[in-house]
């Protein structure tokens, strides 16, 4: 099959890693379109040999990147599509242009949050009213599969697929513990209290900043709005803003204890404390989906008390490999199901609807 991806942007985050995983692990002939920013993902995958188009949609009243997504999408045989932009854009876009199967995956619908924009009115209708387009929606845990329910998505429409991550890849690595420390002017027996995420209000990593100050040195990845706040909670600390990174792997070799503070409610998997706990990272978090119910004993959930939190996990040891209980998330099983349910759908639709509406249009790729 040909299938083309599309997804907002290709800037470091959940969705886009996951993309990244398919893309080394699936079967099918992949293509990727991002609507609106490209980025190190972007590279990666053009790295890989898999086809990058930009539509460039400047806004979110852009009709000339619409009709160009349309067009570009006619090609394929199944559209997959990540993420709200794409998912409002893409589904109605597809079935101009032709595609007979369309596949939305859904990483984020938290109780009053949606990609870290707030979930008013106009937002969850515009999801909806576009959600008749797909014809089945991979919820990446069962809290987001009850979420879509409560919105109207038929039960029968829906099937829970998580997140996967490259297990081998995340195994502690001691030349990039020593160059990350380096890099940041980090002593080798200083403790260092890392956390990964988009630096939203729902990440509550401003109180994570609060919580750690002495701790020791606060690393903190990721970007988004809370970055200005996150930096002046941080004035007079040890605390380490690095913005979006891709070396993760390098990254978390270099943290001591990784903490994930999420707002309970809003978190919907929790990749970045899965990947930390795969290095063999003992994990604090407040709300975690992806490790809630599992048997592993780097996870600390976080009580009242954040920094007694935070200081009973520097005293655990770091694990010399992944726990046992993560092996479900193996991204190569992860991704056989995603690529068993593309060929399923695709199979179940073929001939129902016309491909003669196509628009032959040829895309410039980011790279050009």
């Amino acid at each position: 099959m040909r299938v083309l991806h599309v997804i907002t942007g290709l800037r470091p985050g959940g969705a886009e890693r996951q993309l990244l995983g398919i893309a080394r692990h699936t079967e099918h002939d992949i293509e990727v379109a991002a609507l609106a920013s490209d980025g190190p993902i972007g590279d990666a995958l053009r790295e890989m040999g898999v086809p990058v188009h930009f539509i460039g949609m400047h806004s979110n009243r852009d009709p000339a990147a619409f009709w160009r997504l349309s067009a570009l999408a006619g090609g394929f045989d199944l559209v997959a599509v990540h993420l709200y932009r794409a998912c409002v854009w893409a589904r109605p876009a597809a079935r101009l242009g032709g595609v007979g199967t369309v596949v939305t995956t859904e990483h984020s619908i938290g109780t009053t949050m949606m990609e870290g924009r707030l979930i008013s009115p106009v937002v969850r209708g515009l999801y909806v009213a576009t959600e008749r387009y797909s014809d089945r929606t991979i919820a990446v845990s069962a809290v987001v599969r009850d979420r879509l329910v409560a919105w109207g998505v038929p039960p029968a429409k829906i099937a829970c697929v998580p997140n996967g991550i490259d297990l081998n890849s995340f195994s502690f690595d001691r030349t990039a513990r020593r160059q990350v420390r380096a890099e940041l002017g980090i002593g080798p027996d200083e403790r260092v209290i890392g956390s990964i995420s988009r630096l939203v209000r729902s990440k509550r990593v401003v109180d994570l900043v609060r919580a750690a100050r002495s701790l020791g040195h606060i690393v903190i990845v990721g970007d988004g709005p809370e970055r200005a706040a996150i930096e002046v909670a941080g004035v007079g600390w040890k605390v380490h803003t690095l913005g979006e990174r891709a070396d993760v792997q390098a990254l978390l070799s270099a943290f001591d204890v990784f903490v994930a503070p999420s707002m309970p409610g809003e978190e919907t998997f929790g990749l970045a404390a899965l990947e930390a706990a795969a290095s063999g990272l003992p994990v604090v978090v407040s709300a975690c989906p992806a490790l809630d119910g599992l048997d592993c004993p780097l996870v600390r959930w976080a009580g009242h008390d954040l920094r007694a939190d935070i200081e009973g996990a520097l005293r655990m040891r770091r694990a010399t490999e992944p726990p046992a209980a993560l092996d479900r998330y193996s991204i190569g099983d992860v991704v056989s199901r995603i690529d068993a349910l593309y060929r399923d759908v695709w199979g179940a639709g073929r001939g129902r609807r016309p491909r003669s509406s196509r628009i032959a249009w040829s895309s410039s790729r980011s790279a050009a």
